[in-house]
């Protein structure tokens, strides 16, 4: 029964944060903790692993987008993976119970900033570049990768939205080429630091969360959104899931 309720899982995250430009780990997180009862840890391992797979195929299907700003995101790509890196083993000494927090705070904070926000556009002066904060940003995005287990496109998104005023659409796009690198970067460190544990996961649930993200992938396709609902629901999401992740926490 565990390996249909991951499947399940793995498609309710990929089919929404494949929409809104998030790996889906802000869902899939609580409902294997919450819900299903697991281990941060163990979760935030099986979070990446479903991240890294949507993000492989959303940036497959968006190559040419990504070619297209190759010059801007292959240099920032180098950040993501020193903050995933260098978080990911921060993780192995994080009390789950201070993730879980951190996580539902941070959740909170970004939805409530995109909710409220009327002008996005009065924010970033357009003759500025403000690379050094592109970079910052990249590099705090990779990190909740590691710590987290989500995608970083909480982060991304905003980013590539407000700073280089890309449309929320293209933003979210363009987000999963920063949270591959990231995903990639935090499995493979996971695996080095936690590898005795990891390998009490059993293969089917690994099999099951793929299956689950890649029918998340190819059914996202068919929810007619624009600029602005993407927004809205993006702020709802992140909110919602915060305060049921700080709710279970206390």
């Amino acid at each position: 029964m565990n390996v249909i309720y991951i499947v399940l899982a793995g498609w309710v995250s990929s089919l929404v944060g494949g929409i809104v430009g998030l790996g889906g780990g802000f869902i899939l997180i609580p409902i294997l903790t919450l819900i299903l009862g697991w281990d941060d840890k163990d979760a935030i391992f099986i979070s990446i692993t479903s991240i890294f797979v949507l993000a492989l195929l959303k940036n497959h299907k968006n190559r040419a987008l990504i070619k297209t700003h190759r010059q801007l995101l292959i240099p920032l790509a180098l950040f993501s993976i020193l903050g995933s890196g260098l978080f990911t083993l921060v993780l192995n000494v994080t009390p789950s119970l201070y993730l879980a927090r951190g996580f539902a705070v941070l959740m909170i904070g970004v939805g409530l900033f995109f909710l409220v926000d009327k002008n996005p556009e009065a924010l970033i002066d357009a003759k500025k570049d403000p690379i050094w904060k592109m970079r910052l940003a990249i590099f705090l995005s990779g990190a909740l990768s590691g710590l987290f287990g989500v995608g970083g496109g909480i982060i991304n998104v905003p980013i590539l939205h407000k700073i280089k005023r890309f449309d929320m659409k293209t933003a979210a796009n363009l987000s999963f080429f920063f949270i591959f690198i990231s995903s990639l970067a935090a499995i493979i460190t996971q695996l080095q630091v936690r590898r005795a544990a990891i390998d009490q996961i059993p293969i089917s649930y690994l099999v099951a969360i793929m299956t689950g993200t890649m029918l998340g992938f190819y059914t996202n396709r068919f929810v007619p959104l624009g600029n602005h609902g993407i927004k809205r629901l993006f702020a709802i999401l992140v909110i919602f899931v915060g305060v049921s992740k700080l709710w279970g926490s206390l």
